[in-house]
């Protein structure tokens, strides 16, 4: 079981290996590996703006990334639909097309899957479900990339959100916290 990122993960979680039961996830995955494989002009444009990144210093990564992404339009959601990247640059999406592209752009200039992880969250303050990336940063600390802000924050400074469950290509984990009306 990959360890557990620390701040905004202190609550008590459950770790599962089978993310299977998270349909709208796997297949977006296979949606870009499909893509991948097939030359997708946005995929490919997408890779291309990623490139731009490489040999950075982690944390200028991280930043670029966040600030690149949140430049996409916020969609509303018509249907629960999880956009593969590709398809987030063509259409733009909402937060967790944001947090997918994030993840996957992150994954490709290198960083750990298992340092990542996409959180889906209670906002708090307007007690509805969001979500956010939750990367663990090699010189310690775990930062948030949120489409709600162009500045990357430490997620010991967020208080603001709860989180549900949180889930990358490894596995997925419980929080415990459920949202309430």
């Amino acid at each position: 079981m990959p360890a557990p990122l620390e701040c905004i993960f202190a609550t008590n979680q459950t770790f599962s290996s089978d993310i299977t039961p998270f349909y709208r996830y796997t297949e977006m995955l296979k949606r870009f590996e499909d893509a991948l494989n097939s030359g997708d002009v946005y995929v490919t444009a997408w890779r291309q703006m990623i490139r731009a990144f490489r040999g950075l210093d982690p944390v200028l990564q991280i930043i670029q990334v966040n600030e690149t992404m949140n430049r996409r339009p916020y969609v509303p959601e018509i249907r629960d639909y999880w956009a593969q990247p590709g398809e987030f640059l063509q259409h733009g999406g909402d937060c967790e097309d944001f947090c997918i592209a994030k993840y996957l752009a992150l994954r490709d200039l290198g960083f750990d899957e298992a340092a990542m992880r996409i959180v889906i969250v209670t906002d708090l303050q307007k007690q509805i479900p969001h979500a956010i990336l939750a990367v663990k940063r090699s010189e310690g600390g775990e930062v948030v990339l949120d489409n709600q802000s162009y500045s990357v924050r430490r997620a010991a400074d967020m208080h603001r959100y709860a989180p549900i469950y949180s889930i990358n290509r490894l596995g997925w984990w419980y929080h415990g916290n459920m949202l309430t009306s």
